[in-house]
């Protein structure tokens, strides 16, 4: 993973992907993880800045909208397990199917 250590980043794009970032200023940037590889962000200041998702991370918030929205009460509760797993590590969560598929 590359290191960005005390730099600033003003009106610019910034990927996150395979970067840790510590100690940085980021100002008016668009700022984008697309899940594709780890990110580090240690002591970092944001300040009026856009944050955007692409590639396999917007998959996992378009999946996640179309259980919540399009699975019933089945799919609603797994989303708000994987909300309420996100405080532990690593991730797992499992909840049983009523209609048994």
């Amino acid at each position: 993973m590359n290191k960005v250590r005390n730099s600033t980043f003003t009106n610019s794009r910034v990927d996150l992907d395979n970067i840790a970032y510590d100690s940085c200023k980021f100002s008016d940037c668009l700022v984008v993880y697309s899940g594709r590889g780890p990110i580090s962000l240690s002591g970092c200041d944001f300040k009026n800045c856009t944050w955007k998702l692409e590639g396999p991370a917007q998959n996992t918030i378009m999946f996640l909208r179309l259980m919540n929205t399009s699975f019933g009460d089945f799919g609603q509760e797994m989303v708000q397990k994987i909300i309420e797993s996100l405080n532990t590590s690593p991730f797992s969560t499992h909840v049983d199917n009523p209609r048994g598929k």
